[in-house]
Protein backbone atom coordinates (compact mmCIF):
# COMPACT_ATOMS: atom_id res chain seq x y z
CA UNK A 1 0.00 0.00 0.00
CA UNK A 2 1.68 3.19 -1.17
CA UNK A 3 0.89 5.22 1.89
CA UNK A 4 2.39 2.82 4.38
CA UNK A 5 6.13 2.73 4.70
CA UNK A 6 8.91 5.18 5.37
CA UNK A 7 9.68 8.46 3.66
CA UNK A 8 12.36 11.12 4.03
CA UNK A 9 10.67 14.51 4.07
CA UNK A 10 13.90 16.40 3.81
CA UNK A 11 17.40 16.65 5.10
CA UNK A 12 19.60 19.30 6.63
CA UNK A 13 23.17 19.71 5.49
CA UNK A 14 25.73 21.16 7.86
CA UNK A 15 28.50 23.35 6.44
CA UNK A 16 31.92 23.42 8.11
CA UNK A 17 34.37 26.33 7.97
CA UNK A 18 37.74 25.56 6.48
CA UNK A 19 39.38 27.20 9.48
CA UNK A 20 36.90 26.78 12.32
CA UNK A 21 37.08 29.17 15.24
CA UNK A 22 37.88 27.20 18.41
CA UNK A 23 35.11 27.11 20.98
CA UNK A 24 35.71 28.87 24.23
CA UNK A 25 34.09 28.59 27.61
CA UNK A 26 33.87 30.96 30.53
CA UNK A 27 36.74 29.07 32.13
CA UNK A 28 39.02 30.42 29.37
CA UNK A 29 38.06 34.01 30.14
CA UNK A 30 40.50 36.38 31.76
CA UNK A 31 40.22 38.14 35.11
CA UNK A 32 37.95 40.82 33.59
CA UNK A 33 35.30 38.30 32.52
CA UNK A 34 31.76 38.88 33.66
CA UNK A 35 30.80 37.03 36.85
CA UNK A 36 28.47 34.05 36.51
CA UNK A 37 24.79 34.98 36.57
CA UNK A 38 22.84 34.69 39.80
CA UNK A 39 19.76 32.58 39.04
CA UNK A 40 16.62 32.79 41.12
CA UNK A 41 13.57 30.57 41.60
CA UNK A 42 13.51 27.90 38.88
CA UNK A 43 15.86 29.68 36.45
CA UNK A 44 19.22 28.03 35.79
CA UNK A 45 22.41 28.55 33.79
CA UNK A 46 22.59 25.04 32.32
CA UNK A 47 25.01 25.87 29.51
CA UNK A 48 27.38 27.57 32.00
CA UNK A 49 27.72 30.65 29.80
CA UNK A 50 27.49 34.17 31.16
CA UNK A 51 26.50 35.64 27.81
CA UNK A 52 22.90 34.36 27.89
CA UNK A 53 22.36 34.42 31.65
CA UNK A 54 19.90 32.05 33.27
CA UNK A 55 18.61 30.64 30.00
CA UNK A 56 16.58 27.69 31.33
CA UNK A 57 13.37 27.44 33.33
CA UNK A 58 13.69 24.16 35.23
CA UNK A 59 9.95 24.19 35.92
CA UNK A 60 8.95 23.75 32.27
CA UNK A 61 11.95 22.89 30.08
CA UNK A 62 11.58 19.25 28.95
CA UNK A 63 15.33 19.01 28.33
CA UNK A 64 16.21 20.36 31.79
CA UNK A 65 13.29 19.38 33.99
CA UNK A 66 13.94 20.01 37.67
CA UNK A 67 17.71 19.90 37.16
CA UNK A 68 20.02 20.65 34.26
CA UNK A 69 20.27 17.91 31.61
CA UNK A 70 17.28 15.95 32.95
CA UNK A 71 15.30 15.11 29.81
CA UNK A 72 11.66 14.07 29.93
CA UNK A 73 12.28 11.88 26.86
CA UNK A 74 9.14 13.04 25.11
CA UNK A 75 6.97 13.60 28.17
CA UNK A 76 5.88 16.98 29.44
CA UNK A 77 7.69 19.03 32.06
CA UNK A 78 5.40 20.75 34.55
CA UNK A 79 6.38 22.16 37.94
CA UNK A 80 9.86 20.64 37.53
CA UNK A 81 8.43 17.12 37.19
CA UNK A 82 8.41 14.93 34.07
CA UNK A 83 5.01 13.56 33.12
CA UNK A 84 4.03 10.20 31.62
CA UNK A 85 5.45 9.25 28.26
CA UNK A 86 3.19 9.24 25.19
CA UNK A 87 2.51 5.95 23.42
CA UNK A 88 2.88 5.24 19.71
CA UNK A 89 -0.38 3.93 18.24
CA UNK A 90 0.29 3.76 14.49
CA UNK A 91 3.65 3.86 12.70
CA UNK A 92 4.75 3.87 9.08
CA UNK A 93 2.47 6.65 7.86
CA UNK A 94 3.74 9.08 5.28
CA UNK A 95 3.64 12.61 6.67
CA UNK A 96 0.28 12.48 8.53
CA UNK A 97 -1.44 15.83 8.94
CA UNK A 98 -5.16 16.18 9.73
CA UNK A 99 -6.68 13.79 12.27
CA UNK A 100 -10.39 13.13 12.83
CA UNK A 101 -11.76 10.82 15.54
CA UNK A 102 -14.93 8.84 14.84
CA UNK A 103 -15.63 6.65 17.87
CA UNK A 104 -12.74 4.21 18.11
CA UNK A 105 -11.65 4.88 14.52
CA UNK A 106 -9.38 7.59 13.16
CA UNK A 107 -9.14 9.13 9.72
CA UNK A 108 -5.93 10.82 8.62
CA UNK A 109 -4.77 12.97 5.72
CA UNK A 110 -1.25 11.99 4.66
CA UNK A 111 1.14 13.74 2.28
CA UNK A 112 2.74 10.91 0.32
CA UNK A 113 5.00 12.69 -2.16
CA UNK A 114 5.55 15.54 -4.61
CA UNK A 115 5.42 15.63 -8.40
CA UNK A 116 8.75 17.36 -9.13
CA UNK A 117 7.58 18.55 -12.55
CA UNK A 118 4.15 19.91 -11.66
CA UNK A 119 5.19 20.78 -8.08
CA UNK A 120 1.94 19.28 -6.81
CA UNK A 121 1.79 17.30 -3.58
CA UNK A 122 0.19 13.88 -3.63
CA UNK A 123 -1.64 12.50 -0.63
CA UNK A 124 -3.82 9.78 0.78
CA UNK A 125 -6.71 9.26 3.19
CA UNK A 126 -5.96 6.61 5.80
CA UNK A 127 -8.21 4.82 8.28
CA UNK A 128 -6.85 3.32 11.51
CA UNK A 129 -8.26 1.93 14.73
CA UNK A 130 -7.59 3.60 18.07
CA UNK A 131 -5.73 0.48 19.19
CA UNK A 132 -3.40 0.79 16.21
CA UNK A 133 -4.63 -2.25 14.29
CA UNK A 134 -5.26 -2.41 10.56
CA UNK A 135 -4.20 0.99 9.26
CA UNK A 136 -5.17 1.09 5.60
CA UNK A 137 -5.34 3.61 2.80
CA UNK A 138 -8.88 4.39 1.68
CA UNK A 139 -7.84 6.69 -1.16
CA UNK A 140 -4.43 7.33 -2.74
CA UNK A 141 -3.00 9.64 -5.41
CA UNK A 142 -5.05 12.59 -4.24
CA UNK A 143 -3.82 16.03 -5.30
CA UNK A 144 -2.79 18.06 -2.24
CA UNK A 145 -5.48 16.79 0.15
CA UNK A 146 -5.98 19.15 3.07
CA UNK A 147 -9.23 19.34 5.04
CA UNK A 148 -10.93 16.19 6.40
CA UNK A 149 -14.39 15.51 7.88
CA UNK A 150 -16.76 12.59 8.47
CA UNK A 151 -20.49 12.09 8.95
CA UNK A 152 -22.48 8.95 9.68
CA UNK A 153 -21.61 7.29 6.36
CA UNK A 154 -18.88 9.16 4.50
CA UNK A 155 -15.39 10.55 4.88
CA UNK A 156 -14.89 13.81 2.95
CA UNK A 157 -11.79 15.76 2.05
CA UNK A 158 -10.64 18.73 0.03
CA UNK A 159 -8.11 18.37 -2.77
CA UNK A 160 -6.47 21.77 -3.01
CA UNK A 161 -4.37 20.67 -6.00
CA UNK A 162 -7.31 19.62 -8.18
CA UNK A 163 -9.87 22.07 -6.78
CA UNK A 164 -12.28 19.33 -5.76
CA UNK A 165 -14.26 17.86 -2.89
CA UNK A 166 -14.18 14.05 -2.64
CA UNK A 167 -15.76 11.39 -0.47
CA UNK A 168 -15.57 7.66 0.24
CA UNK A 169 -17.58 5.32 2.50
CA UNK A 170 -15.94 5.22 5.92
CA UNK A 171 -15.61 1.43 5.70
CA UNK A 172 -13.88 1.68 2.33
CA UNK A 173 -14.94 1.54 -1.28
CA UNK A 174 -14.47 3.70 -4.33
CA UNK A 175 -13.53 7.34 -3.81
CA UNK A 176 -15.05 9.86 -6.14
CA UNK A 177 -15.31 13.58 -6.64
CA UNK A 178 -18.60 15.20 -5.63
CA UNK A 179 -17.70 18.83 -6.41
CA UNK A 180 -15.13 20.15 -8.87
CA UNK A 181 -14.12 23.53 -10.20
CA UNK A 182 -13.17 24.97 -6.81
CA UNK A 183 -10.09 27.14 -6.29
CA UNK A 184 -7.74 25.61 -3.70
CA UNK A 185 -10.40 24.40 -1.20
CA UNK A 186 -8.98 23.96 2.30
CA UNK A 187 -10.91 23.26 5.53
CA UNK A 188 -14.05 21.11 5.43
CA UNK A 189 -16.91 20.13 7.78
CA UNK A 190 -19.95 17.86 7.42
CA UNK A 191 -23.19 17.34 9.37
CA UNK A 192 -25.01 14.49 7.62
CA UNK A 193 -27.04 16.77 5.36
CA UNK A 194 -24.46 19.14 3.92
CA UNK A 195 -20.76 19.57 3.36
CA UNK A 196 -19.07 22.93 3.99
CA UNK A 197 -15.64 24.09 2.86
CA UNK A 198 -13.46 27.17 2.66
CA UNK A 199 -11.17 28.72 0.07
CA UNK A 200 -8.53 31.18 1.19
CA UNK A 201 -7.84 32.10 -2.43
CA UNK A 202 -11.43 32.84 -3.47
CA UNK A 203 -12.24 34.08 0.09
CA UNK A 204 -15.46 32.10 0.28
CA UNK A 205 -17.37 29.72 2.51
CA UNK A 206 -19.18 27.12 0.38
CA UNK A 207 -21.88 24.50 0.95
CA UNK A 208 -23.34 21.58 -0.99
CA UNK A 209 -25.62 18.65 -0.32
CA UNK A 210 -23.55 15.68 0.76
CA UNK A 211 -23.84 14.16 -2.71
CA UNK A 212 -22.32 17.32 -4.19
CA UNK A 213 -25.48 18.86 -5.62
CA UNK A 214 -26.82 22.34 -4.84
CA UNK A 215 -23.43 24.06 -4.52
CA UNK A 216 -23.95 27.42 -2.81
CA UNK A 217 -21.71 30.32 -1.81
CA UNK A 218 -22.64 31.18 1.78
CA UNK A 219 -20.05 33.89 2.42
CA UNK A 220 -17.94 36.03 0.12
CA UNK A 221 -15.40 37.75 2.34
CA UNK A 222 -12.88 40.54 1.98
CA UNK A 223 -10.46 38.35 3.93
CA UNK A 224 -9.13 34.86 3.32
CA UNK A 225 -11.56 32.26 4.72
CA UNK A 226 -9.61 29.55 6.56
CA UNK A 227 -10.98 27.25 9.31
CA UNK A 228 -14.55 25.96 9.63
CA UNK A 229 -16.50 23.87 12.17
CA UNK A 230 -20.14 23.07 12.93
CA UNK A 231 -22.55 22.62 15.77
CA UNK A 232 -26.24 21.71 15.48
CA UNK A 233 -27.47 25.12 14.34
CA UNK A 234 -24.43 27.17 13.33
CA UNK A 235 -21.36 27.37 11.16
CA UNK A 236 -18.26 28.75 12.88
CA UNK A 237 -15.57 29.97 10.55
CA UNK A 238 -12.31 31.85 10.79
CA UNK A 239 -10.68 34.29 8.41
CA UNK A 240 -7.30 35.95 8.22
CA UNK A 241 -8.57 38.57 10.70
CA UNK A 242 -11.60 37.34 12.69
CA UNK A 243 -14.01 34.57 13.77
CA UNK A 244 -17.68 34.50 12.77
CA UNK A 245 -20.86 32.56 13.51
CA UNK A 246 -23.41 31.95 10.73
CA UNK A 247 -26.82 30.28 11.21
CA UNK A 248 -27.26 27.17 9.07
CA UNK A 249 -30.80 28.34 8.38
CA UNK A 250 -29.52 31.50 6.68
CA UNK A 251 -28.90 35.10 7.57
CA UNK A 252 -25.88 37.30 8.12
CA UNK A 253 -22.68 36.30 9.92
CA UNK A 254 -22.18 37.50 13.49
CA UNK A 255 -18.72 38.64 14.52
CA UNK A 256 -17.42 36.60 17.46
CA UNK A 257 -13.92 38.01 17.72
CA UNK A 258 -11.86 40.54 15.78
CA UNK A 259 -8.11 41.01 15.62
CA UNK A 260 -7.53 37.28 15.26
CA UNK A 261 -4.67 36.83 12.79
CA UNK A 262 -4.99 33.76 10.54
CA UNK A 263 -7.62 31.54 12.18
CA UNK A 264 -6.60 28.26 10.58
CA UNK A 265 -8.56 25.85 12.81
CA UNK A 266 -11.89 26.04 14.65
CA UNK A 267 -13.49 23.62 17.15
CA UNK A 268 -17.23 24.08 17.73
CA UNK A 269 -19.53 23.02 20.55
CA UNK A 270 -23.19 23.88 21.14
CA UNK A 271 -22.44 26.77 23.47
CA UNK A 272 -18.79 27.59 22.82
CA UNK A 273 -16.07 27.60 20.21
CA UNK A 274 -12.28 27.49 20.34
CA UNK A 275 -9.82 28.34 17.61
CA UNK A 276 -6.20 28.60 16.59
CA UNK A 277 -5.04 32.08 15.58
CA UNK A 278 -1.71 31.21 14.05
CA UNK A 279 -0.45 34.77 14.19
CA UNK A 280 0.96 37.30 11.81
CA UNK A 281 3.22 35.98 9.09
CA UNK A 282 6.89 36.12 9.99
CA UNK A 283 6.39 36.95 13.67
CA UNK A 284 7.61 34.18 15.98
CA UNK A 285 5.50 33.57 19.08
CA UNK A 286 2.44 35.42 17.75
CA UNK A 287 0.12 32.40 17.78
CA UNK A 288 -2.69 31.83 20.26
CA UNK A 289 -5.57 29.60 21.30
CA UNK A 290 -8.74 31.53 22.05
CA UNK A 291 -12.39 30.79 22.69
CA UNK A 292 -15.80 32.39 22.97
CA UNK A 293 -19.21 31.77 24.51
CA UNK A 294 -21.55 31.76 21.51
CA UNK A 295 -24.55 33.36 23.19
CA UNK A 296 -22.64 36.39 24.46
CA UNK A 297 -19.59 36.47 22.21
CA UNK A 298 -17.50 36.82 25.36
CA UNK A 299 -13.97 35.78 24.44
CA UNK A 300 -11.19 34.22 26.49
CA UNK A 301 -7.45 33.87 25.93
CA UNK A 302 -6.74 30.19 26.53
CA UNK A 303 -3.04 30.48 25.64
CA UNK A 304 -0.96 33.16 23.95
CA UNK A 305 2.58 33.73 22.67
CA UNK A 306 2.62 30.35 20.95
CA UNK A 307 5.00 29.23 18.22
CA UNK A 308 3.26 27.43 15.37
CA UNK A 309 -0.04 26.20 16.86
CA UNK A 310 -1.84 23.95 14.34
CA UNK A 311 -4.92 22.09 15.63
CA UNK A 312 -7.32 22.36 18.58
CA UNK A 313 -9.96 20.23 20.36
CA UNK A 314 -11.67 20.46 23.74
CA UNK A 315 -13.55 18.44 26.34
CA UNK A 316 -15.56 19.50 29.38
CA UNK A 317 -12.46 20.40 31.38
CA UNK A 318 -9.73 21.59 29.05
CA UNK A 319 -8.60 22.72 25.61
CA UNK A 320 -5.86 20.78 23.81
CA UNK A 321 -3.64 21.83 20.92
CA UNK A 322 -0.48 21.02 19.00
CA UNK A 323 2.48 23.35 18.50
CA UNK A 324 4.14 22.26 15.27
CA UNK A 325 7.20 24.49 15.55
CA UNK A 326 7.89 23.74 19.23
CA UNK A 327 7.18 20.01 18.98
CA UNK A 328 4.79 20.10 21.94
CA UNK A 329 1.25 19.00 22.76
CA UNK A 330 -0.43 21.21 25.34
CA UNK A 331 -3.60 21.71 27.34
CA UNK A 332 -5.08 24.53 29.40
CA UNK A 333 -8.31 25.18 31.32
CA UNK A 334 -11.23 26.21 29.12
CA UNK A 335 -11.39 29.58 30.81
CA UNK A 336 -7.66 30.22 30.50
CA UNK A 337 -4.95 29.79 33.09
CA UNK A 338 -1.75 27.85 33.47
CA UNK A 339 -1.01 25.59 30.49
CA UNK A 340 0.20 22.01 30.94
CA UNK A 341 2.68 20.35 28.62
CA UNK A 342 1.42 16.87 27.73
CA UNK A 343 4.24 15.90 25.38
CA UNK A 344 7.54 17.38 24.22
CA UNK A 345 10.19 16.60 21.62
CA UNK A 346 7.53 15.43 19.18
CA UNK A 347 8.38 15.39 15.47
CA UNK A 348 6.13 18.17 14.16
CA UNK A 349 2.83 17.36 15.88
CA UNK A 350 -0.04 18.44 13.61
CA UNK A 351 -3.56 17.05 13.94
CA UNK A 352 -5.16 16.38 17.32
CA UNK A 353 -8.27 14.50 18.48
CA UNK A 354 -9.82 13.15 21.65
CA UNK A 355 -10.17 9.39 21.36
CA UNK A 356 -11.76 6.70 23.50
CA UNK A 357 -8.97 6.66 26.10
CA UNK A 358 -6.90 9.80 25.72
CA UNK A 359 -5.58 12.56 23.51
CA UNK A 360 -4.22 11.52 20.10
CA UNK A 361 -2.09 13.47 17.64
CA UNK A 362 -0.22 13.00 14.39
CA UNK A 363 3.53 13.35 14.05
CA UNK A 364 4.14 14.77 10.58
CA UNK A 365 7.86 14.11 10.45
CA UNK A 366 7.74 10.95 12.54
CA UNK A 367 5.00 9.29 10.47
CA UNK A 368 3.00 8.28 13.53
CA UNK A 369 -0.21 8.62 15.48
CA UNK A 370 0.63 8.99 19.15
CA UNK A 371 -1.46 9.26 22.30
CA UNK A 372 -1.36 10.12 25.98
CA UNK A 373 -3.80 8.10 28.04
CA UNK A 374 -3.72 10.41 31.06
CA UNK A 375 -4.93 13.83 30.03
Amino acid sequence: MAVLGTVAIGSLHACALLDPVPETSDEDAGPDAAPPPVCTATQANCDELTSNGCEVDLASDPLHCGTCDTSCMGGGCNDSQCGPLPETVVTGLLSPMRLVADGDTFFVVCATGVDDVAQVQFGAIVRASADGTEPRALATDQLAPDGLAVDDIWAYWTNAGSGSIARIPKDGGTPYTIVSGQHAPRAIAADGDHVYWTSSVDRVLMRSARDGTDVTTLVKSQDAVLGVALNTSSILYGTSTAVYQLPKSGGEPTLLASEQPNVIAVYAEEEAAFWIAQGRTGIVGDGSVRGATLSSAQTVDVATRLNGPMSVVADSAAVYWTNLADGTVMKAPRGGGKATMLASQQSQPWGIAIGPDGVYWTSFEGGEIRKLVSR
